[in-house]
């Protein structure tokens, strides 16, 4: 019959839809654990960059005090007292 001639191609463009829902549902999932796994990269990012941020203050904080410390040992157009801390200097 006519309809016979139908049905085929329906039934192959139905199961080529169903096949193609299933890729997409695939590639979607796919892209949400991507997305995921991007925004904990980007968490652990800036956790690193605030770890080395924080180093870099307490360094600087610390390059300060020991400027500043040094800073008492300059006389005015004289040489630099040596510390009793570095014997080499002694």
């Amino acid at each position: 019959m006519i309809l016979d001639e139908f049905v085929q191609p329906v039934k192959l463009l139905l199961s080529l839809f169903e096949l193609s829902c299933k890729y997409l549902i695939s590639f979607l999932r796919q892209l949400n654990e991507a997305e995921k796994k991007i925004e904990e990269l980007n968490n652990d990012q800036e956790t690193l960059i605030d770890v080395f941020s924080e180093e870099r203050d307490r360094r600087d904080l610390e390059e300060k005090n020991l400027r500043k410390k040094l800073q008492v040992l300059f006389l005015p157009n004289a040489l630099l007292v040596p510390l009793p801390l570095f014997p080499e200097y002694i």
